[in-house]
């Protein structure tokens, strides 16, 4: 990820993505992910799944989760967790200054 000071600044200004890393350590909660999707949609995240198919990790862009998530519902599976994976995460909150050992 560039790290430049526009694009640190342009993360910052990012408060869902602020609040998912600050507050929640990664994990991103249903009325979080449209948000996401107007400020990052090329974020990838993780979304955890269990159902009648079995158990499964899908990464998707922010964009695409929901319709990933609708798809997963109509084939009878639920959602476990929606979450930033661990590499990104920790990129992601040295990226913006977060020190994520602090939390």
């Amino acid at each position: 990820m560039c790290l430049c000071g526009a694009c640190v600044i342009l993360l910052t200004m990012n408060k869902t993505l602020t609040e998912v890393i600050k507050d929640n350590m990664g994990y991103i909660y249903p009325e979080q992910l449209s948000a996401l999707a107007q400020e990052v949609p090329a974020l990838e995240i993780c979304i955890k799944f269990s159902g009648p198919h079995g158990d499964g990790r899908l990464v998707r862009s922010v964009a695409t989760a929901q319709a990933t998530i609708d798809g997963l519902h109509a084939t009878g599976d639920y959602i476990r967790d929606v979450f930033i994976p661990a590499f990104k995460y920790r990129e992601l909150a040295a990226d913006m200054g977060i020190n994520i050992s602090s939390l």
